[in-house]
């Protein structure tokens, strides 16, 4: 049986997702990345995304009340049969969902995650999860700020350079502070 990382209490809502999640390294390298892009202050209104809660959303499954065993045994069945080798992942773009979100991404999406996307997909919906999987609305991304004022869009001039070995199952409780926590890793091939 799977441990939760949250205790699953009665009404909460709960998220499940899969993710690339950095290593520390890139983590720091992301929070040097968005510190150079922010600067040295918030606006008025904006919301700095805690470096601790940096991801990249490959496949969301959910928002969920109350227990959620099933789901992630699911979902750690569709995983356990993706099976491609790694690939290195090129931040070198900052972009923008409306006035809502501002994000590093690419400027192109690297062939292996569109594949690991759309494998994972795949294999996913094998397992019951309903995905929207129209390959135009994943864009890969890593949000820094909510809220922004006004939006920024431009090219880092010091990419992030992040080479993805794994992705991971992550679970975060709505409204939750502390962020996210991996349910478990999934290791991608060696290249």
């Amino acid at each position: 049986m799977l441990q939760l990382p949250y205790e699953t209490m009665t009404g909460m809502a709960h998220s499940l997702f899969f993710a690339l999640w950095p290593q520390p390294d890139i983590r720091a390298d992301l929070f040097g990345a968005a510190s150079r892009v922010l600067g040295g202050r918030e606006r008025k209104g904006e919301r700095r995304i805690a470096s601790t809660r940096y991801h990249l959303t490959l496949a969301y499954l959910g928002r969920y009340v109350d227990r959620l065993e099933h789901e992630i045994g699911q979902a750690v069945l569709a995983a356990e049969q993706v099976r491609m080798p790694g690939f290195v992942l090129d931040l070198d773009r900052v972009g923008h969902f409306g006035d809502e979100v501002l994000w590093l991404g690419c400027t192109t999406c690297p062939q292996p995650l569109q594949q690991l996307h759309a494998h994972l997909c795949e294999r996913l919906q094998t397992h019951g999860f309903k995905l929207k999987t129209d390959s135009t609305l994943f864009v890969p991304h890593v949000t820094i700020l909510r809220r922004p004022a006004p939006p920024r869009t431009g090219t880092l001039t010091s990419p992030v350079h992040w080479r993805v070995d794994r992705f991971s199952l992550m679970h975060g409780v709505l409204g939750n502070a502390a962020g996210y926590r991996v349910v478990r890793t999934f290791s991608l091939e060696d290249s």
